[in-house]
């Protein structure tokens, strides 16, 4: 990362993330996306539609169907009608998200159960634009059939683009006419996030302490606690991207705030003291499974963007640190892989992805993932030898013992280039997902 000229933090968002006030919630876990809707209606509103007073207008003579406030865009019968909400499809660009598809429905449907408040606060944000919560109080529309109706087509709804900084902002490290990359800017739209989710609550919970005398929450608790945990501490917060222009105190930052995120599910607006002092909202009932996935998915996509070859883990026992990317099917690979519950073998598995993706690895450390992966497969020989290569599978073996993989001796060759060792991972890790299927085919279960 080449050297810059310090940020300005004056140039960074101000002002707490205005929301409405909501009551305590009781739920705090995560959820497949796919989790029923409990029986609510699909259907927005009352009995007659909403007028459509917010995008391109309908031909003349075009009615929406019989009491519902949903509008539909006519068109030829055959073609599926694209849904549209207050006359917008939604898959134009104020329904942008902040937020994974799934993971917003899986919340859609949760907070739908719960009061309009926090239903609201949900809409406001889930979504870039609040347009939608602003909206549905105009038209009295009830927010929980909202959600469900949005949930119900999550897939039109397009994702908003990685949270960038201010023209002002890119400038400000801009050199003579040349444009600044999207690396260089790493620091400043990190710290233009973590002030963001810090506006809406998200760090609330662990680095928040409250004024001794009003009680007021005072998020000033976070300089200490990085501090404690990295040895040397940011001095200011929210983030002051000048903090972190080096590369690896960086990352160390965002493995350490992903321990700490969490959203909050419930919100009682600030307050005045009567002498000018204006104190925060409070938040309450997080929830750190939505707030840490959320949070990854905004590092994941501002990394990728920056063209750094490492990502946020979503799991295994390396979930919330830095490794290094892969393609989408060894993506998907090491996904399944991670997620196997059987006991016997599981273990050992997940500890040698995590020793071979882990931002740091080593030859030592690739050297022990194919060696752990090998005992596995070793105890699967005889599964091999009946089902896949009829005699043949001593070759697979000879691999990792000729080749200081296994086993420490004089005869096995060691000068081969560590490339080799991404090989015999990779082959190993697919060859054990193929007995997961067959040992899964013989008991008629799925995968382990």
């Amino acid at each position: 990362m080449r050297t810059v000229e310090r940020w300005d933090p004056t140039l960074l968002p101000d002002g707490p993330y205005k929301r409405p006030g909501a009551s305590r919630l009781q739920d705090n876990a995560l959820y497949p996306a796919s989790m029923s809707d409990g029986g609510h209606e699909t259907q927005l509103g009352r009995s007659g539609a909403v007028p459509a007073k917010r995008g391109p207008a309908l031909p003349p003579g075009w009615r929406p169907p019989a009491g519902s406030p949903i509008q539909r865009r006519p068109g030829d019968s055959s073609r599926r009608p694209v849904p549209t909400l207050d006359g917008i499809p939604l898959s134009h660009t104020e329904f942008r998200l902040r937020w994974p598809r799934n993971l917003f429905a899986g919340e859609a449907r949760v907070v739908a159960r719960r009061s309009e408040n926090a239903q609201e606060l949900l809409l406001r944000d889930a979504f870039v634009d609040p347009w939608i919560a602003d909206s549905m109080q105009h038209h009295e529309v009830r927010p929980d059939k909202v959600l469900i109706y949005l949930a119900d087509h999550v897939g039109h709804l397009p994702e908003g683009p990685v949270l960038r900084p201010t023209y002002q902002q890119r400038q400000a490290v801009a050199s003579d006419d040349d444009d600044v990359d999207a690396r260089t800017l790493l620091p400043l739209t990190f710290a233009y996030l973590v002030k963001d989710l810090t506006d809406r609550g998200y760090f609330a919970r662990e680095l928040t302490v409250r004024d001794v005398v009003s009680q007021a929450p005072l998020v000033t608790g976070a300089p200490s606690l990085l501090q404690g945990q990295l040895g040397w501490g940011p001095p200011n917060w929210p983030l002051d991207p000048n903090d972190v222009t080096e590369e690896g105190r960086l990352f160390d930052v965002i493995e350490v705030l992903h321990r700490h995120v969490a959203r909050p599910r419930a919100i009682q607006p600030g307050w005045d003291d009567g002498y000018g002092d204006g104190y925060p909202p409070t938040y309450d009932d997080f929830s750190p499974a939505i707030g840490r996935a959320i949070y990854r998915h905004h590092v994941n996509k501002m990394l990728d963007e920056a063209q750094v070859p490492l990502r946020l883990a979503d799991d295994g026992e390396d979930a919330g640190l830095l490794v290094t990317v892969t393609n989408d099917a060894r993506t998907d690979l090491l996904q399944t892989m991670t997620t196997r519950t059987d006991p016997t073998t599981r273990d050992e598995v997940r500890h040698a992805i995590s020793l071979f993706r882990s931002r740091g690895a080593t030859r030592e450390d690739k050297r022990l993932a194919c060696f752990e992966l090998g005992r596995v497969l070793e105890a699967r020989r005889r599964l091999l030898q009946a089902n896949v290569f009829s005699g043949d599978e001593d070759d697979l073996f000879q691999i990792a013992n000729r080749f200081d993989v296994r086993h420490a001796s004089e005869r096995q060759k060691a000068d081969y280039n560590p490339l080799f060792l991404d090989w015999v991972f990779w082959w190993f890790l697919a060859t054990i997902e193929l007995t997961d299927r067959l040992l899964s085919e013989q008991s008629g279960k799925s995968n382990p």
